[in-house]
């Protein structure tokens, strides 16, 4: 393994960098589905997927990884998209804004993370925000 990656930085690195190749590949595949629910499943999607992989993620979040802008900014403007489409089709409030969308789903998958939610109190604490961007 250290043939191809030569510290333990380095093999992070390219763990995250592919997280975030697969992120950024469903929020292309749910940008074709249906808007009004596209958003929502990605979001639970993204939620479900830190409380299932938490060592991993507490090993990224601990050894600072650096993954560039690029696959970072992909990631926002495909769940962008999403939004755009959501507030097309009426799902969600007009005013419900990028920036807190990332805000939102970066404060509750971290909380799922490092909270240990369970599957219920996942489920709740969703139906919640949903609630909340929804008109």
């Amino acid at each position: 393994m250290f043939r191809h990656f030569p510290t333990k930085q380095d093999l992070l690195s390219a763990v995250m960098k592919d997280l975030l190749a697969r992120l950024t590949a469903e929020v292309a595949e749910l940008a074709t589905a249906d808007p009004s629910t596209a958003l929502f499943e990605f979001f639970s999607r993204v939620v479900s997927a830190a409380a299932a992989q938490q060592a991993v993620v507490e090993l990224l979040a601990q050894e600072g990884v650096e993954v560039g802008a690029d696959p970072v900014r992909a990631l926002r403007e495909g769940i962008g998209v999403l939004l755009a489409r959501a507030k097309e089709s009426g799902t969600i409030r007009p005013e419900v804004r990028l920036d807190e969308t990332m805000a939102l789903l970066t404060a509750t998958a971290q909380g799922a993370l490092r909270g240990g939610w369970s599957e219920d109190l996942r489920r709740r604490t969703l139906d919640l925000i949903f609630s909340g961007m929804r008109p």
